[in-house]
């Protein structure tokens, strides 16, 4: 698991500015890429071995977990975007990392196989205007996807009246859709279960 402070840049964000205008207020994907919200690594972690109580079958029990404390990092310019102006004038002048907030991860592992995964994150105050604040799992042996969401179709905060909660399947890779303009895609909200 991954923090997740990006998405696709849209050209409300700034996709079609010129490469002199990171600090457009009306168009906040500058600033987003200055940041290097797009490429967020966790540093300096720490793992310890601890104990969550989780109610089990009725009763209250202690489940062995591992929690995971770390710093978030941007760093700006390591990704690469090919025809976007401003993100390939900051390749050209970006080394430095940015220090975006605290990340604590408690995994526990229950007797019955189910993993409960708490995550807390604590990001910098000066960070307000962000495009997104969520969490990336990548697994790369998943061809169809099982899940308990709103769905069957592809879903946001803004979209979500016509899909419906449910247990859904889906083939991971004919569920995206391909469009015209770089935007997201192949969301789900409500998401209980994967």
């Amino acid at each position: 698991l991954q923090p997740n402070l990006f998405r696709a840049g849209t050209d409300n964000d700034g996709v079609k500015q010129l490469g002199d205008q990171f600090f457009d207020k009306s168009k906040p994907l500058g600033l987003w890429l200055t940041l290097g919200l797009d490429c967020t690594t966790l540093e300096d972690l720490d793992v310890t071995l601890s104990s969550k109580k989780i109610n089990f079958s009725g009763d209250a029990m202690d489940f062995p977990s591992f929690v995971t404390k770390a710093r978030i990092f941007g760093h700006p310019g390591r990704r690469k975007y090919e025809g976007i102006t401003l993100a390939e004038k900051l390749e050209d002048s970006s080394t430095s990392s940015v220090k975006l907030g605290k990340w604590e991860q408690q995994v526990t592992m229950v007797g019955n196989g189910s993993v409960y995964v708490e995550i807390t994150l604590d990001l910098e105050e000066s960070l307000r205007d962000l495009p997104r604040v969520g969490l990336q799992f990548t697994s790369p042996c998943m061809g169809k996807a099982c899940f308990f969401a709103n769905g069957p179709h592809e879903n946001y905060s803004d979209r979500r009246y016509s899909a419906h909660a449910g247990v859904y399947e889906v083939d991971t890779p004919s569920s995206l859709d391909t469009y015209v303009v770089p935007q997201e895609q192949g969301n789900r909200t409500g998401l209980r279960w994967l």
